[in-house]
């Protein structure tokens, strides 16, 4: 994930090439698959969802500026927002899933299409390709 922001931010801030940008950013978009993978575990294995949402709902606050600082140069942009978006609106479809365990799966699926739409409507990093993976 370093890697892939440190390329980011070099291509807008210094001009780096466009094939050392692709192998970098492929070097660096690795991380998301693992993170996936441990806000669903945390998620499952956490005492208190209410407070999961709620800490992922801080960090996402809070790192947003400086997200956006970093890759426009502004510190409020609503062009492009932070990862961590992603992760709380699954988060959220997990919960509300989890009311009604019966019908899980097809609920759950069903969640994951206003997810996904709402993942590409405010411009999260990855959009509708991170949502996905998360739900399967």
């Amino acid at each position: 994930m370093l890697i892939d922001h440190a390329t980011v931010f070099a291509k807008l801030h210094y001009g780096l090439e466009q094939n050392i940008n692709i192998w970098l950013r492929s070097i660096g978009r690795i991380a998301f698959p693992l993170y996936a993978f441990m806000f669903v575990e945390g998620f499952c294995h956490t005492h208190n969802k209410k407070r999961y949402i709620l800490n992922l709902l801080l960090i996402a606050i809070v790192s947003e500026p400086f997200f956006d600082k970093a890759l426009t140069n502004q510190w409020i942009n609503n062009t492009h927002q932070n990862i961590i978006w992603i992760f709380l609106i699954a988060t959220l479809c997990f919960y509300v899933a989890e009311y009604a365990e019966k019908y899980r799966k097809t609920l759950t699926f069903l969640l994951m299409i206003p997810s996904a739409y709402m993942s590409e409507k405010l411009h999260i990093d990855y959009g509708v390709l991170g949502i996905i993976p998360i739900f399967i």
